[in-house]
């Protein structure tokens, strides 16, 4: 599928404009990119920092695939920018599920998959935010990383955020494509950095203490609570917090 480009000095959120941008006829699939967002958001309407242009924030918006990979379209795509971050500049990160990525035990990343309609027709928005300079002060610096320090000059930065868009963008687009998804939800455990720690999340209000034991290929964790009984989590409904 050939993607058609679509590029702003700032946004609101890129995946705002993707869904304005599908339900206005736009060339499908499309790749939004931005320099600045300046309501950038994440999971449970979470804010994520991405007011100054060190960063790629971008969007992949395409009608939504027939083979239900929906389901496990955060988990493709988390899939995707850890492999791209990998190949072109050669740093390990990891996933924390459902859709952070981690680099050197802090969040350097995050993703944002959301579903729209237009008409009848379902499509798909996946938002991606990945912090290449960004300096953090305050309490963000003890959780919240970039990929790099300092700063480079323009040229450097926009051919690092060109270069990661495509990569990650072609990758997904492949993915979707394929027929069998357990190979990506494989690589998906393999770069958990949740199985096997000690978790606490918030279901209905109750807040629960275990072991992430599991994550099975539609993509739920599996956690092994305290009185023995087994958990699955759904993506959407409940928080982690990988306990230190």
């Amino acid at each position: 599928m050939k993607l058609n480009y679509v590029r702003f000095k700032e946004l609101d959120s890129t995946n705002n404009f993707a869904k304005q941008y599908a339900s206005e006829g736009g060339a499908l699939p499309a790749l939004i990119i931005s320099s600045r967002q300046s309501d950038g958001r994440g999971r449970m309407g979470r804010r994520f920092e991405s007011n100054e242009e060190t960063g790629l924030y971008m969007t992949v918006v395409l009608k939504a695939p027939k083979n239900n990979a929906f389901l496990r379209m955060t988990a493709l795509s988390a899939v995707c920018a850890v492999e791209s971050i990998k190949r072109l500049f050669g740093l390990q990160t990891y996933i924390k599920w459902v859709n952070d990525i981690y680099y050197n035990s802090k969040k350097v990343g995050g993703i944002l998959a959301e579903s729209f309609f237009v008409d009848d027709e379902r499509y798909v928005a996946v938002g991606f935010g990945i912090n290449l300079y960004t300096e953090f002060t305050g309490e963000l610096k003890d959780i919240a990383t970039s990929l790099f320090y300092g700063y480079p000059d323009s040229y450097t930065l926009n051919a690092q955020k060109d270069v990661l868009a495509d990569n990650i963008a072609e990758r997904l687009l492949e993915a979707l494509e394929a027929d069998d998804l357990t190979p990506y939800m494989e690589k998906y455990r393999a770069l958990s950095c949740v199985v096997g720690k000690r978790v606490s999340f918030v279901e209905n209000g109750a807040t629960y203490t275990g072991t992430a034991t599991d994550i099975t290929d539609e993509g739920a964790l599996v956690v092994e609570t305290l009185d023995g009984s087994l958990k699955h989590l759904a993506s959407g409904e409940i928080s982690v917090r990988v306990e230190r």
